[in-house]
């Protein structure tokens, strides 16, 4: 069935489905071809009577697969023929490239960046299905060929041969570096992977390495299910000691018992108590009883440390972030801790000025004729009265009101994105035809983003809104990255069924993959036919994910295995984390804040006072974050695997010096630290990034930030390398400072010590 759809595309109405009103646009488009493209936009995600899900057969084309990937057209057998399929090219690739007598640095590389491609093009495909898509079934058929092909990938992580015809190809090739930095570049990034892997270990020690790691992945899994999964605590506390409590709390929680009620101290439910109860003692008692952790569930996380640091030792590292930080910027712990400690002292006066003030408002709260302790189980409770004390000054600019909240459209947000865009780099969205089969859900929208010379650069599609079964949160997945083509890839790509006529472009007479991404959200579908409507954490997790996607897009490289979002992990989150000083700049806003339906933009007022009361307590959020990598960096040194290590002592030491709370208690907080499985030794990386992104976006921004000049050298500096060039040198050159050009512990402690300079919203 069709859905008849009324469009007005400047003084014409147009009646029809999706694919109708797209060829009708072209037409129209021959007049104000901009114009149109930029209203369409906005529509095909705000206006549900255009039918954007309305998928349609058109001109005798049935159903292409997922992605337009011919294999996928068949959801019972295509994924398994799929995996099948790469797995024979790539064990082809590795027959002919361990018979070849070239020892060229490059040749081998080239042919190694070929296998990575060849396995990464389908894998990925398959893991984003497994997050995103709504049919079971097909889920179930994309898990087994996912797990088909990681079966090979991990037999090809601890190939021999492989790395022995790599290590003697770049030991050949000493030149490699000034001939063929990008090559040497990805040579190094594939030799490190196989030496993580232990495979240049004697026979019985490579086994111990395969079992341990085995023994710590599972650990880990387990660690992370119990940290995701604690199981809710209660305290049972007389009603007379929740005087002046949050009533709607109080009530929320009452029972058939009148005088007392169970208050929840784990997770969300504990943070909401330790926000609303009045009585600083029951606060405690709500943090303590929250806080605790079994024998069990420590010994558990021990266990998992220890393995990671055996590990570690196995390689002839010291330490497991010894072995992590080999290819980060930060390139080793020391220098983590520096970078941390100097970050945290640059922070530590307005820290203490906030601290000053929380301590007053209790006093005048408790009455009191003295400055009370201000204590870790009293931050939220008065952090949320400060803020709201804040907002009450200005109710009027409050963007929660429900009017603010319609200058949000999702069509609009992404409108504005593409109008910054096309600022900064001369981008921009077009909506683009979905053929049968290609999505996965009727909310998908397709946009291609094109070029000022109308070249297609690459492909978006917006999976935004939450449904059952989806992964939570937001993700940005590139599906198929950039790569310089030859014949060879060109061929790989027609073998593996993707729709490659429409997936080129041509540069300096070079071919080139264009890059294919997909963007994740959890949004809130309003109800009826009204377009959704965001409140600003949805706007800032929306600018966030774009930044990965400009990188993936932007990020152009000969290999695939570097390119866009392929880059060290504390350098990868600059890009998106310089969206969010994007969004929280008054000369961005009328971009991506407008009226329903119209131009009228947001009152810069409303941004200026939001931002204020969100940065009245970024200092404590700082802090926090530099304790838990502090936190993070302890537990993947080599002390973990002392006879003596007491994790609870160890965490109450770190926590006294680096969280602003001198007299914390001893608690068992760092047992809800998921991100030690997914994050090991890395956590700084957030922190670090954020530092990075506001020191760039004072040198190239502050004055205008929608100069196209500057948009340019971020672009040529930062996104176009991918992981193809030192972090280091990249950063240097946007903040015009050389002497950050090699990295090493003297740039790490000026990155800290300059502190974050520019203000985001969050």
């Amino acid at each position: 069935m069709q859905v008849r759809t009324l469009l007005t595309l400047g003084k014409k109405k147009v009646i029809g489905n999706r694919q109708c009103i797209l060829s009708l646009y072209r037409k129209y488009s021959n007049v104000q071809s901009r114009k149109a493209e930029d209203q369409l936009l906005r529509q095909i995600f705000d206006d549900q009577n255009i039918a954007v899900n309305q998928i349609t057969k058109r001109n005798g084309i049935q159903g292409v697969g997922l992605f337009r990937n011919h294999f996928l057209s068949d959801k019972d057998t295509g994924f398994l023929r799929l995996a099948e399929t790469a797995s024979e090219k790539c064990k082809a690739v590795i027959e002919d490239l361990l018979l070849e007598d070239t020892e060229d640095g490059s040749i081998v590389v080239s042919k190694f960046d070929r296998i990575s491609n060849l396995l990464c093009s389908v894998i990925d495909l398959f893991e984003f299905v497994r997050c995103a898509h709504p049919d079971k079934m097909v889920v179930m058929k994309a898990e087994e060929a996912y797990s088909y092909l990681f079966e090979l990938m991990n037999t090809l992580n601890t190939h021999q041969g492989l790395y022995e015809k790599l290590k003697c190809s770049l030991q050949q090739t000493p030149t490699l570096k000034d001939t063929d930095p990008e090559a040497y570049t990805v040579g190094r990034v594939f030799l490190q992977d196989f030496e993580k892997s232990g495979v240049n270990l004697e026979s019985s020690k490579r086994n111990s390495f395969v079992k341990k790691s085995s023994e710590s992945a599972t650990l880990g899994r387990a660690f992370f299910n119990n940290s995701m999964n604690r199981p809710q605590r209660y305290l049972t506390i007389s009603k007379q000691r929740l005087a002046g409590s949050d009533p709607y709390f109080v009530r929320s929680l009452s029972k058939n018992d009148k005088n007392f009620i169970m208050i929840p101290t784990v997770g969300y439910e504990g943070t909401q108590a330790l926000i609303s109860v009045a009585n600083p003692d029951v606060r405690k008692e709500i943090y303590m009883e929250g806080h605790k952790g079994t024998v069990e569930e420590v010994e558990l996380l021990n266990s998992y440390l220890r393995s990671k640091a055996e590990v570690a030792k196995l390689v002839g590292k010291s330490s497991f972030a010894d072995l992590q930080l080999i290819d980060k910027m930060a390139n080793a712990p020391k220098h983590v801790v520096e970078f941390l400690e100097n970050l945290s002292l640059k922070n530590s006066s307005v820290l203490k000025k906030i601290l000053n003030n929380l301590a007053l408002m209790k006093k005048k709260e408790l009455n009191l004729n003295f400055l009370p302790s201000f204590d870790v189980w009293d931050r939220e409770y008065y952090t949320a009265r400060y803020k709201q004390s804040l907002i009450n000054q200005k109710p009027s600019l409050n963007p929660s009101i429900t009017n603010y909240r319609r200058f949000f459209s999702v069509g609009t947000v992404i409108q504005g994105l593409s109008r910054l865009f096309s600022s900064l780099y001369g981008l921009r969205f077009v909506p683009a035809d979905i053929s049968p089969g290609e999505v996965w859900h009727p909310d998908v929208n397709k946009v291609n983003v094109y070029n000022e010379n109308d070249h297609v650069m690459g492909v978006i599609y917006f999976d935004l809104f939450a449904r059952t079964g989806k992964t939570d949160g937001a993700a940005h997945f590139t599906i198929r990255s950039s790569r310089e083509l030859d014949l060879t890839s060109f061929d790989d790509s027609i073998s593996l069924g993707f729709d490659d006529a429409t997936n080129i472009r041509v540069k300096d007479n070079k071919r080139y993959q264009i890059p294919v991404i997909s963007l994740l959200c959890n949004f809130v579908r309003s109800s009826g036919m009204d377009p959704t409507f965001l409140d600003l954490w949805d706007v800032k997790t929306l600018f966030h994910e774009m930044g990965h996607a400009m990188h993936s897009i932007l990020g152009h490289t000969k290999y695939q295995n570097l390119a866009g979002t392929r880059c060290a992990t504390d350098f990868v989150e600059l890009p998106s984390i310089i969206m969010e000083f994007f969004m929280s700049n008054p000369a961005v806003l009328p971009l991506y804040a407008r009226y329903e339906g119209t131009e009228i933009p947001l009152p810069v007022q409303v941004l200026n006072h939001h931002n204020m009361v969100e940065n009245s307590s970024a200092p404590l959020d700082l802090q926090s974050q530099i304790c838990m990598a502090m936190v993070d960096q302890l537990f993947h040194s080599k002390v973990v695997l002392d006879p003596s290590f007491n994790s609870i002592d160890e965490v109450t030491n770190v926590t006294r010096k680096f969280s602003g709370f001198e007299s914390a208690p001893p608690a068992a907080w760092y047992l809800q630290f998921s991100h030690l499985y997914g994050y090991s030794a890395t956590y700084y990386s957030y922190i670090f990034d954020t530092v990075l992104a506001s020191l760039i976006f004072s040198k190239l921004f502050a004055g205008n930030p929608l100069s196209r000049e500057a948009g340019e050298k971020f672009r040529k500096a930062i996104l176009r390398w991918g992981g193809s060039r030192s972090p280091w040198e990249c950063v240097a050159e946007a903040l015009e400072q050389p002497i950050l050009a090699t990295g090493g512990e003297e740039a790490m402690r000026r990155i800290g010590s300059e502190g974050i300079k520019a203000t985001s919203t969050f």
